[in-house]
């Protein structure tokens, strides 16, 4: 079921950043993961939009996870998972907003965020006061600890 602009309940639960809510819709209908509204956006589109990050990582995982399970390729234009443009916004958004582990996640899933433009680097830059490159690591320096982020 869809409201005027097709937004289905998963979608008004992304917009308000209603994880529990999304739990148990996707529990009762994995479909939802699929659906657009009249716009094309996807739920992730609309907890993007109003930067409700936490939602959007339960989300992706949850898309993520089905993907795998369907043994499925997974490929940037799939509606569960996050477009190049919404997956670098959205990379760049957690890096800000100190989210690492969904950023590190993002990183490791698509390696493509992380290089496609400057805007994370850019990100990183602004979050940290120092940081360095030794190898295949960048070492962010936080409080007294060295630690590898990418």
């Amino acid at each position: 079921m869809a409201n005027l602009d097709g937004s289905t309940t998963l979608h008004i639960a992304a917009i308000v950043g209603n994880r529990e809510a999304a739990t148990v819709l996707i529990k009762n209908d994995k479909r939802l993961l699929e659906i657009t509204d009249h716009k094309s956006q996807t739920h992730l589109d609309k907890a993007y939009q109003n930067m409700h990050l936490d939602t959007i990582d339960f989300l992706f995982k949850v898309g993520y996870d089905i993907i795998k399970d369907q043994k499925r390729t997974l490929r940037l234009e799939d509606s569960v998972i996050p477009g190049l443009k919404l997956g670098i916004n959205l990379l760049v958004n957690a890096v800000s907003a100190k989210k690492y582990d969904l950023a590190a996640e993002l990183v490791k899933t698509f390696p493509e965020f992380a290089v496609e433009n400057d805007n994370v680097l850019l990100a990183i830059a602004k979050t940290f006061q120092w940081g360095w490159i030794t190898g295949k690591h960048l070492y962010i320096q936080m409080s007294s600890q060295q630690t590898p982020w990418i």
